[in-house]
Protein backbone atom coordinates (compact mmCIF):
# COMPACT_ATOMS: atom_id res chain seq x y z
CA UNK A 1 0.00 0.00 0.00
CA UNK A 2 1.61 3.31 -1.01
CA UNK A 3 0.32 5.39 1.93
CA UNK A 4 1.81 2.86 4.23
CA UNK A 5 5.06 2.80 2.11
CA UNK A 6 5.52 6.68 1.96
CA UNK A 7 4.42 7.61 5.49
CA UNK A 8 7.89 4.99 5.94
CA UNK A 9 9.79 5.92 3.95
CA UNK A 10 9.09 10.13 4.10
CA UNK A 11 8.26 10.14 8.07
CA UNK A 12 4.85 11.31 7.11
CA UNK A 13 2.19 10.05 9.84
CA UNK A 14 -0.84 8.65 8.46
CA UNK A 15 -2.96 9.26 11.14
CA UNK A 16 -5.52 11.95 10.19
CA UNK A 17 -5.87 9.75 6.77
CA UNK A 18 -6.23 6.35 7.88
CA UNK A 19 -9.61 6.01 10.37
CA UNK A 20 -8.46 4.96 13.86
CA UNK A 21 -10.51 2.10 14.03
CA UNK A 22 -8.89 0.73 10.79
CA UNK A 23 -5.43 1.72 11.47
CA UNK A 24 -4.94 -2.87 12.79
CA UNK A 25 -6.20 -4.13 9.39
CA UNK A 26 -4.30 -1.48 7.91
CA UNK A 27 -1.02 -1.75 9.19
CA UNK A 28 -1.80 -6.12 8.79
CA UNK A 29 -2.53 -5.37 4.72
CA UNK A 30 0.48 -3.21 4.08
CA UNK A 31 2.55 -5.06 5.29
CA UNK A 32 1.71 -8.65 4.25
CA UNK A 33 2.25 -10.18 0.85
CA UNK A 34 0.42 -11.94 -1.08
CA UNK A 35 2.30 -15.24 -3.15
CA UNK A 36 0.02 -17.40 -3.01
CA UNK A 37 -4.36 -18.81 -2.97
CA UNK A 38 -3.79 -19.25 0.52
CA UNK A 39 -2.29 -15.84 1.26
CA UNK A 40 -4.65 -14.23 -1.06
CA UNK A 41 -7.67 -15.57 0.92
CA UNK A 42 -6.04 -14.57 4.51
CA UNK A 43 -5.65 -10.82 2.85
CA UNK A 44 -9.55 -11.30 1.93
CA UNK A 45 -10.49 -12.31 5.23
CA UNK A 46 -8.66 -9.87 6.88
CA UNK A 47 -9.89 -6.70 5.02
CA UNK A 48 -13.55 -7.95 4.95
CA UNK A 49 -14.23 -5.34 8.09
CA UNK A 50 -13.04 -2.66 6.04
CA UNK A 51 -16.42 -3.04 3.45
CA UNK A 52 -18.38 -2.30 6.12
CA UNK A 53 -16.54 0.35 7.94
CA UNK A 54 -14.71 3.53 6.45
CA UNK A 55 -11.23 2.80 6.00
CA UNK A 56 -10.31 6.61 4.83
CA UNK A 57 -10.45 9.64 7.09
CA UNK A 58 -9.98 12.02 4.54
CA UNK A 59 -9.51 12.01 0.48
CA UNK A 60 -5.52 11.88 0.34
CA UNK A 61 -5.77 13.11 -2.81
CA UNK A 62 -7.02 16.71 -1.11
CA UNK A 63 -4.72 16.56 0.96
CA UNK A 64 -1.41 18.75 0.15
CA UNK A 65 1.07 16.77 1.86
CA UNK A 66 -0.08 13.43 0.35
CA UNK A 67 -1.14 14.77 -3.04
CA UNK A 68 2.14 16.06 -3.14
CA UNK A 69 4.33 12.27 -2.48
CA UNK A 70 1.41 11.15 -5.19
CA UNK A 71 2.69 13.35 -8.27
CA UNK A 72 5.94 13.15 -6.71
CA UNK A 73 6.09 9.55 -6.50
CA UNK A 74 3.81 8.93 -9.79
CA UNK A 75 5.80 6.66 -12.99
CA UNK A 76 5.86 8.13 -16.18
CA UNK A 77 6.58 12.08 -15.19
CA UNK A 78 9.73 11.90 -17.39
CA UNK A 79 11.36 9.23 -19.72
CA UNK A 80 12.91 6.72 -17.81
CA UNK A 81 15.60 5.35 -20.42
CA UNK A 82 14.84 2.14 -20.01
CA UNK A 83 12.04 0.01 -21.71
CA UNK A 84 8.78 -1.33 -19.65
CA UNK A 85 7.20 -4.51 -19.13
CA UNK A 86 3.51 -4.33 -18.43
CA UNK A 87 0.77 -7.10 -17.69
CA UNK A 88 -2.76 -6.78 -17.41
CA UNK A 89 -5.73 -8.74 -17.13
CA UNK A 90 -8.44 -7.82 -18.45
CA UNK A 91 -10.84 -8.89 -15.52
CA UNK A 92 -8.82 -6.78 -13.23
CA UNK A 93 -10.95 -4.59 -11.03
CA UNK A 94 -8.45 -3.68 -8.33
CA UNK A 95 -6.32 -2.20 -11.09
CA UNK A 96 -8.66 -0.68 -13.95
CA UNK A 97 -7.48 -1.75 -17.55
CA UNK A 98 -8.01 1.50 -18.74
CA UNK A 99 -5.49 2.89 -16.02
CA UNK A 100 -3.00 0.47 -17.21
CA UNK A 101 -3.77 1.08 -20.66
CA UNK A 102 -3.53 5.25 -20.58
CA UNK A 103 -0.11 4.67 -18.64
CA UNK A 104 1.84 2.75 -21.14
CA UNK A 105 -0.10 4.93 -23.59
CA UNK A 106 1.84 8.63 -21.32
CA UNK A 107 5.06 6.36 -21.50
CA UNK A 108 4.83 5.07 -25.02
CA UNK A 109 4.29 9.05 -25.83
CA UNK A 110 7.28 10.19 -23.79
CA UNK A 111 9.61 7.28 -26.04
CA UNK A 112 10.07 4.40 -23.86
CA UNK A 113 9.50 1.03 -25.07
CA UNK A 114 6.54 -0.66 -23.84
CA UNK A 115 6.07 -4.20 -23.92
CA UNK A 116 2.33 -5.08 -23.08
CA UNK A 117 1.28 -8.17 -22.38
CA UNK A 118 -2.97 -8.11 -22.11
CA UNK A 119 -3.93 -11.61 -20.47
CA UNK A 120 -8.05 -12.06 -21.30
CA UNK A 121 -10.48 -12.45 -17.84
CA UNK A 122 -7.52 -12.82 -15.79
CA UNK A 123 -8.13 -10.97 -12.63
CA UNK A 124 -5.74 -8.65 -10.64
CA UNK A 125 -5.15 -11.75 -8.40
CA UNK A 126 -3.98 -14.01 -10.91
CA UNK A 127 -2.34 -11.31 -13.26
CA UNK A 128 1.58 -12.05 -12.04
CA UNK A 129 1.27 -16.07 -12.16
CA UNK A 130 -0.45 -15.62 -15.62
CA UNK A 131 2.71 -13.24 -16.84
CA UNK A 132 5.21 -14.76 -15.45
CA UNK A 133 6.42 -16.46 -18.18
CA UNK A 134 6.29 -13.74 -20.75
CA UNK A 135 8.12 -11.30 -17.79
CA UNK A 136 10.41 -13.78 -17.41
CA UNK A 137 11.23 -13.61 -21.20
CA UNK A 138 11.33 -9.52 -21.03
CA UNK A 139 14.25 -10.21 -18.63
CA UNK A 140 15.96 -12.86 -19.69
CA UNK A 141 16.32 -10.55 -23.27
CA UNK A 142 17.13 -7.08 -21.06
CA UNK A 143 19.96 -9.12 -19.24
CA UNK A 144 20.87 -10.65 -23.09
CA UNK A 145 20.91 -6.83 -24.13
CA UNK A 146 18.49 -7.48 -26.86
CA UNK A 147 16.60 -4.32 -28.36
CA UNK A 148 13.53 -3.97 -26.85
CA UNK A 149 9.92 -4.90 -28.53
CA UNK A 150 7.71 -1.80 -28.37
CA UNK A 151 3.74 -2.59 -28.62
CA UNK A 152 3.34 1.38 -29.03
CA UNK A 153 2.18 2.58 -31.99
Amino acid sequence: MALYAWSRVYHDPITGVVEPAAMGIYEKMATDCIEDVPEFLAIDKTEKPLQQEKFLAVDPTEVDLWKSLMLHNTPGQAPSGGSVFLAQGTADTTVPPDITKRFGEALCKQGVKVSFVTMQGVTHTYAARNSVNAALNWFGDRFRRAPPHSDCE
